[in-house]
């Protein structure tokens, strides 16, 4: 990604880590795109989960789930749903506006969500989201989600505890609401990593999100810090 497509990073006020992406990609003398993303749920649920590995495609999905105003995890749910009903024959050619809906089919992904937007054909049915498109189209068994929210790209068969945060949320798969995976992420790599680390696991991402402790992000988080009047330095060895 960094080799073809981003031309810098991004980041919130102060944040030393800039883990936002500023890209640029041209497609031809009169059209281009130059924009932040895709974000990582972006490059999950529109491109691996679709069988789509193009950064030009996802750049054209993505700006066309901004367009329109909707959610790329639910819109790759749906979409990824339809392309496993088609490929099994459950869906035909006719069911699909004559689109062919193969994983990996880069056409089809960018012309079903224009249909998405614009509420058009098997378009107006996955614009009702994953677990309604299901239903009607007698697929139900294939719409993943949680009270009709559709699963992030937070695996829960990796992140086991985010099986919990999907099954017991009100919002049902929400991957914002509870974030243990951080929590998890650090617990593995106490157990697994310990003896690599520079010191012990300690919460510098927020009090719900610890990541592992890293020399130089705590030396650029006191540099930020001293920066800052009235603010703390933190113990870089702590």
């Amino acid at each position: 990604m960094r080799d073809k497509i981003v031309v810098g990073d991004s980041s919130c006020f102060g944040c030393p880590i800039a883990c936002g992406k500023r890209n640029y990609i041209k497609f031809s003398e009169n059209e281009s795109y130059h924009m932040e993303g895709p974000e990582f749920e972006t490059v999950g649920m529109l491109g691996s989960n679709c069988g789509i590995s193009s950064w030009e495609t996802l750049l054209k999905a993505s700006k066309i789930c901004d367009i329109y105003g909707f959610d790329t995890i639910n819109a790759g749910a749906c979409i990824s749903m339809i392309m496993e009903a088609f490929e099994t024959n459950r869906l035909t050619l006719e069911d699909t506006n004559g689109i062919q809906m193969n994983f990996g089919n880069d056409n089809a992904l960018l012309q079903m969500l224009e249909k998405i937007g614009k509420r058009e054909g098997m378009g107006d049915i996955l614009a009702k989201g994953v677990a309604e498109a299901g239903k009607i189209l007698g697929i139900e068994d294939l719409a993943i989600h949680s009270k009709g929210q559709s699963f992030p790209v937070y695996d829960p068969r990796g992140a086991k505890a985010m099986a919990l945060t999907y099954a017991t949320s009100p919002k049902g798969a929400h991957h914002m609401l509870a974030t243990t995976f951080g929590a998890e992420l650090s617990a593995i790599l106490c157990e697994e990593a310990f003896m690599d680390l520079d010191a012990p696991i300690v919460r510098i991402g927020g009090k719900d999100v610890p990541i592992s402790y890293c020399k130089d992000l705590e030396n650029a988080i006191a540099t930020v810090r001293r920066a800052s009047p009235g603010t703390s330095t933190p113990d870089p060895g702590s």
